[in-house]
């Protein structure tokens, strides 16, 4: 039985007693409500009186009875706090409690579903970049693995609304899937975008035959951990150099650093070399403009508002963009020092 439960059962058992207590008194004894409560109070705590008000035989044989029972509903209700304090449920309820509130207060967050590796490892990438994010998981261990770093988390199964729901999935900016299994990773999505239908969602496919059924279930990007793998050691078999510079530019090692940036601006159109006209060392990687890629555009090309930029270049350059605001990071910004 869950601490929040226990506890409830005692209290309601204290409470009907104390209203049994003081309707019989009220009745037995004819006396006002207040005083029949004070007499119940004080005859279930044992604590006595000076001037009993009882004087009815009914009314000694209901106080028999009050100190009979709530003698014992006392005990259950001491034992009941003094376990759950020695097991640490007690802390851990309110703990709980306190967890709950610091999620129903994020807006605009990450949703982790699975704190598995690939879910480690997601965690510790948004913690770096300062992103606000929560833990969604149904193995203790992993919950409390979670817990010790730090992390906000909500336990429970990723698959049902419910728990979705209590991790904020309504007002999440993004959720991503990382469930051990491709089963789960599906109905995760499914769950979620029918709950919040704008929600971006990157999930995890273990079998590259799943990731048509992810797409489908309304997955709006697709991992494989084993294609990337693959593909990564092949690069570095191949072009270490180009592979090593590309991993010290998006983890902060060196100054430049890889950034997505929107353009939101959209009553001032402008162009790319405008919008970078303090930035002159930063390299435009790519545009993206209603769906389409643009590889490597050039300083001339027109921007309207959300279009989106993919750009190599100083970290304090790139600041100096989102200050002025004219553009501001979208989904992932740039790394923090670790």
């Amino acid at each position: 039985m869950s601490a929040r439960r226990r506890l409830l059962r005692a209290a309601l058992a204290v409470l009907a007693l104390l209203a049994l207590g003081t309707a019989g008194f009220a009745l037995v004894e004819r006396i006002d409500p207040f005083d029949a409560l004070y007499q119940s109070v004080v005859t279930i705590a044992t604590a006595g009186i000076e001037r009993p008000q009882v004087t009815t035989v009914a009314g000694k044989l209901l106080t028999i009875v009050l100190l009979v029972i709530g003698a014992g509903v006392l005990v259950y209700t001491a034992g009941t706090v003094a376990q759950l304090a020695l097991e640490g449920e007690f802390a851990a309820y309110f703990g709980g409690q306190r967890m709950r509130g610091r999620v129903e207060a994020l807006r605009d967050h990450f949703i982790i579903c699975g704190f598995g590796r690939v879910g480690e490892e997601v965690a510790t990438e948004l913690a770096a970049r300062g992103m606000p994010f929560v833990v969604v998981d149904t193995t203790p261990e992993r919950v409390t693995l979670a817990e010790r770093r730090g992390y906000l988390v909500s336990p429970g199964d990723a698959t049902r609304d419910e728990t979705l729901i209590g991790a904020g999935v309504q007002r999440a900016r993004c959720l991503i899937a990382a469930s051990d299994t491709d089963a789960n990773n599906t109905y995760i999505v499914l769950s979620a975008k029918s709950l919040n239908p704008a929600l971006f969602i990157v999930a995890r496919a273990g079998q590259a035959e799943n990731e048509r059924k992810l797409r489908q279930a309304g997955a709006n990007r697709v991992v494989s951990p084993y294609l990337i793998a693959g593909r990564q050691m092949a690069l570095w078999a191949i072009q270490p150099l180009f592979v090593d510079a590309l991993q010290a530019s998006s983890a902060g090692e060196s100054e430049p650093i890889l950034a997505q940036l929107l353009y939101d601006a959209a009553e001032q159109p402008t162009t790319v070399a405008r919008l970078l006209a303090a930035c002159p060392t930063t390299t435009v990687l790519a545009l993206r403009r209603a769906g389409e890629l643009i590889v490597a555009p050039q300083r001339t090309h027109d921007l309207a508002g959300g279009d989106e930029l993919i750009v190599l270049g100083p970290e304090a350059e790139l600041a100096q963009i989102h200050a002025g605001g004219v553009a501001v990071p979208a989904r992932l910004p740039p790394r923090g020092p670790n």
